[in-house]
């Protein structure tokens, strides 16, 4: 293999990293860039038929049209929510049920922000997990850090599964079939490709249950290292407990809707039952500190710091209950759907 040919070959990810990263164009003009640059590269290197040049694009257009039409129905619920107050009686209730900022943090980044990224990924946990950490009283910049850092478990599923059901799958295939290569490996094993996608989630979901139920204790030590009064490790360490607790209250459940129900489920699942976990032990004062931590940095303290979020004022308030009905409802039909006995799945398909 030539420097050239490793050149070539390189060019669609070279072309987005080029014009995205380093020259920061918006994606809308460094895609089509990185696009046009490979397709040039493509005919006039490796020969390839400007009609095949062509059907790439055509399928690559309906791939990214999946991935949209998933993305339209997330954001439209998130404005239904947004618009409904619905939003409001969720980041109000989150003030309520604890007033220490690391199980806030672990709360909402991780275990919010999880369930977040099933139902809708494409960055909407930190999207909406740090406004909701910043309407509570967080400095913006630690809420951002601690959203991004809880995402980055449950991204593996974003989207109710996209980046296994499309993402893979599309990666695995030559347009409407299995790539040649893949279909004979499987066939070797013997799989079928939705076994090994099966598969797939499991060991993913598997490898996670031993490094994903971590990322809540490195959540609070980097809060109260970096974000604290005392810059201390220990203050974050205290509740190292709780901490591991709400960990595997998200991958234990993940690991069995991955097993049970596929990959469109661990984060959704996992998110919405480890919050319903997590929230349960500490109304109980389960693990829990025996002094609550709030002591951010004084120059990274927000004036919301003491008073709950107010909610809007022009609609009557809503319960819990009601505000989480939408998401509750978009993963009761999700699993009704992947149930064999059940005739869901074969009317919508």
């Amino acid at each position: 293999m030539t420097f050239l040919t490793l050149l070539t070959a390189l060019m669609p990810i070279l072309a987005i990293f080029v014009f995205l990263v380093l020259l920061r164009l918006p994606a809308v003009r460094a895609m089509p860039i990185g696009l046009a640059l490979t397709a040039i590269t493509a005919w006039q290197f490796w020969k390839v038929p400007p009609v095949h040049l062509a059907a790439a694009m055509v399928e690559g257009l309906f791939a990214a049209l999946s991935i949209l039409w998933i993305i339209f129905g997330a954001i439209f619920l998130l404005k239904v929510l947004t618009g409904s107050g619905a939003l409001d009686t969720i980041r109000h209730a989150f003030f309520r049920i604890t007033p220490d900022r690391r199980v806030q943090a672990i709360l909402i980044g991780w275990l919010f922000g999880s369930f977040m990224e099933g139902a809708a990924g494409f960055g909407t946990p930190a999207a909406l997990g740090a406004p909701i950490m910043v309407a509570i009283g967080f400095h913006p910049l630690p809420a951002v850090v601690m959203a991004l850092i809880a995402d980055s478990s449950s991204v593996s599923f974003g989207a109710v599964g996209t980046p296994i059901i499309i993402g893979m799958k599309q990666g695995l295939s030559t347009g409407g079939e299995i790539a040649p290569s893949v279909s004979s490996h499987l066939e070797s094993l013997p799989l079928t490709m939705e076994a090994f996608l099966q598969q797939v989630t499991t060991r993913t979901v598997l490898m996670d249950l031993f490094i994903g139920a971590l990322i809540p204790l490195i959540m609070s030590v980097m809060l109260t290292r970096y974000f604290g009064r005392n810059k201390s490790w220990t203050e974050g360490l205290q509740i190292w407990k709780f901490a591991l607790f709400a960990g595997l209250a998200y991958e234990v459940p993940a690991l069995f809707s991955a097993m049970l129900l596929g990959p469109e489920f661990p984060a959704l699942i996992g998110g919405l039952l480890g919050m319903g976990i997590a929230i349960t032990a500490i109304t109980k004062g389960f693990l829990q500190p025996v002094t609550p931590w709030n002591d951010l940095d004084p120059h990274l303290v927000c004036p919301s710091t003491t008073h709950p979020p107010e909610q809007t004022r022009d609609r009557p308030p809503m319960g819990i209950a009601r505000a989480w009905m939408p998401y509750i409802m978009v993963a009761v039909l999700l699993v009704f759907t992947r149930i064999n006995a059940l005739p869901f799945k074969a009317w919508l398909q």
